[in-house]
């Protein structure tokens, strides 16, 4: 996962301007890139960023770069929370509504892919 990539991709992420960013990141391994997100996120997390496998297909991930504090923000608006709620999501916090266990769907380049019923967060993350 070249630097580059995740700047052109969640640019507007990185300046603050909003919540998150979702991008497909190609791999070759599974575990070389959940030991790159790691990395990742030993710099990203003391800027208030936070990079979070969503999915994972054979050779693709989808990830979710995003500020933990603006997300929380965000789910606390009433209609943001409804319309989340009504997809099948639990959203009392950012982290259950990133872990929740109702399987929402998310349409992602012409396909519905559903979203794993746990996603781990890192712990730096929470």
């Amino acid at each position: 996962m070249s630097e580059e990539n995740v700047v052109r991709l969640c640019a507007p992420t990185l300046a603050g301007i909003k919540t998150g960013s979702l991008f497909p990141c190609p791999f070759e391994n599974r575990e070389t890139l959940l030991m790159e997100i790691r990395q990742y996120n030993q710099v990203l997390v003391p800027k208030g960023l936070c990079l979070l496998p969503l999915r994972f297909t054979d050779k693709s991930a989808l990830l979710y770069l995003y500020r933990p504090r603006d997300l929380e923000r965000d789910l606390q608006d009433r209609l943001a929370a409804e319309i989340l709620q009504h997809a099948g999501y639990v959203c009392g916090s950012s982290e259950q509504c990133l872990m929740t266990s109702g399987r929402p769907s998310i349409s992602y380049r012409s396909s519905t892919l559903a979203l794993p019923s746990t996603i781990q967060l890192p712990s730096d993350c929470l």
